[in-house]
């Protein structure tokens, strides 16, 4: 399999039909709060995989289609760059057949783990530094009150945000410390 790292315009790209017909993917595509929160303010921060369709007429997007329908939502722009159907998108090209996109597609579907709560809990109150609570559930799209849930877990004793960590103890159990 060849791969090779390029921008395409966002107009010449489209969901990849192998990958729409999976199930789950319709869904996936309708909860995408979380990207239209994050994108204008952090940007991409990951290429999209793509393959060339087989009249080799566009881009169809492999990997990275929640990415791709947050772009073609957005409106207004992206750290100062305008979202329109001229806006260079970063992009893997591959040459992968329809059986191997099948595969990955369930792979990285399957293989994605959020981050723990106490992950989750460090990385906020690092950012409440310099953010306000608000201004950190925006960038995220996660609603205030997780922000005040985590920020109240960050605050614990190392040793039982590490329990935590390890899932020995539970949010609830932590949260009682």
């Amino acid at each position: 399999m060849t791969m090779t790292a390029k921008t395409v315009r966002l107009g010449d790209l489209d969901h990849d039909p192998v990958v729409m017909a999976m199930p789950g993917q319709e869904a996936r595509l309708n909860s995408l709060d979380d990207l239209l929160a994050s994108i204008p303010h952090h940007g991409l921060l990951q290429s999209l995989k793509v393959r060339i369709a087989a009249d080799a007429s566009r881009y169809l997007v492999t990997a990275g289609n929640r990415r791709f329908a947050t772009l073609c939502r957005l409106g207004g722009s992206i750290r100062g760059a305008v979202v329109t159907d001229e806006l260079q998108v970063p992009v893997v090209l591959s040459d992968e057949t329809d059986e191997m996109v099948r595969e990955q597609s369930v792979a990285e579907n399957v293989q994605r783990v959020p981050p723990t709560p106490a992950a989750e809990a460090l990385a906020y109150a690092e950012m409440a530094m310099s953010a306000s609570r608000t201004e950190i559930a925006a960038r995220f799209g996660v609603p205030v009150k997780r922000v005040d849930q985590r920020l109240k877990l960050a605050g614990l004793h190392p040793d039982v945000l590490a329990a935590l960590e390890r899932e020995e103890i539970t949010i609830a159990a932590a949260e009682a410390f």
